[in-house]
């Protein structure tokens, strides 16, 4: 041993000083009961076989919750597993039998949920609502990280003042995660496919969007997943913002206000009428049937792409179509 360096003298001085985590197992319901209300600190309890969950499990303390491969857990009600306080679901695997399920699992302050797969019943355009996460309000230290979520409404619903991280998640068959306005999300390294919308930023109790400004970059860290910020009313897809003139969450002045500079903003093809003033060193960029009015350039770097003029629509009394003045770098192609 180093100098000054602990030395035991046998093992039994070795668990003398330290409390080892204790594994429990479970194969009926009233088995995981309960094995949680005798869990200790830290202890992990494993399933061993599938059964149904009719009442809530709640663990709200540092308790991990597994289950052995192929082991599948069945539940009609909400609030299967409500979490806080340190709790741990890891590799669970959990089907909802019923299409309206408002939450298989609720997670509060100090929860994660790591490597589980939720199924459901729901299908595009279904009216019901089921979801395999709610997030409480104000909850912090919560972790959404590697699961993996199917034919739901929504994956999760983040609601206001939470904080929560959102990680390397797959997604399909829904109407993709929502996130209040006033919370605080980061979310990368996710993955979606055949979803309505992959993230809803959605309005809370009047809070201010967080999120219009950063959506081209957080499109941009999800696989350049498609979302809605309809607050700000923004759109991101394939990591630059998106405008669409028949949209009401799509707008170009409202994306060229909040967009940073260096971003790129894509026109749909459309007519978008009046003046749009320019105060940030971006990338307009259009194509074929992208009709656009007044642009009042009032930045440095500013690229104008693929752009076609329509001043006859214009209700301005303007005769002409871009003013630069007193700026550098400003191309239109």
């Amino acid at each position: 041993a180093a100098p000054g360096a602990a030395v035991f003298a046998d093992s039994n001085e070795i668990s003398d000083m330290a409390v080892l985590a204790e594994v429990h197992t479970a194969a009926t319901e009233n088995e995981l009961q309960s094995a949680v209300s005798a869990a200790a600190e830290n202890d992990v309890i494993t399933i061993t076989a599938g059964f149904e969950i009719t009442a809530s499990i709640v663990l709200d303390k540092p308790v991990t919750v597994t289950a052995q491969d192929g082991v599948v857990l069945t539940t009609a009600i909400a609030d299967a597993f409500v979490l806080s306080n340190g709790a741990v679901l890891d590799g669970i695997k959990m089907e909802l039998t019923e299409k309206s399920v408002s939450q298989a699992v609720t997670m509060q302050s100090g929860s994660t949920m790591t490597g589980c797969e939720i199924t459901g019943l729901y299908t595009l355009g279904d009216a019901e609502v089921s979801r395999a996460i709610t997030v409480s309000p104000g909850a912090v230290g919560v972790v959404i990280e590697n699961n993996i979520f199917t034919a739901l409404r929504q994956p999760a619903y983040i609601n206001n003042q939470a904080e929560v991280t959102i990680s390397g998640n797959t997604v399909s068959g829904t109407r993709g995660f929502v996130v209040a306005s006033g919370s605080d999300a980061s979310i990368t390294g996710n993955t979606f496919a055949d979803n309505a919308l992959d993230v809803a930023f959605v309005e809370s109790n009047g809070q201010p969007s967080n999120y219009g400004e950063k959506m081209a970059e957080i499109s941009a860290a999800n696989n350049g997943c498609f979302m809605e910020d309809q607050v700000a009313k923004v759109t991101a897809k394939d990591g630059v913002f998106v405008v669409d003139s028949t949209s009401p969450n799509m707008l170009l002045g409202n994306a060229v206000a909040v967009a940073a500079a260096g971003s790129v903003i894509s026109l749909e093809p459309g007519t978008y009428h009046g003046v749009t003033t320019i105060k940030n060193s971006v990338t307009l960029k259009g194509t074929e049937g992208t009709n656009v009015g007044l642009l009042n350039v009032q930045a440095d770097n500013v690229t104008l792409d693929g752009l076609n003029f329509v001043t006859v629509d214009n209700a301005t009394g303007y005769y002409y179509s871009v003013i630069v003045g007193g700026v550098d770098g400003v191309c239109i192609q």
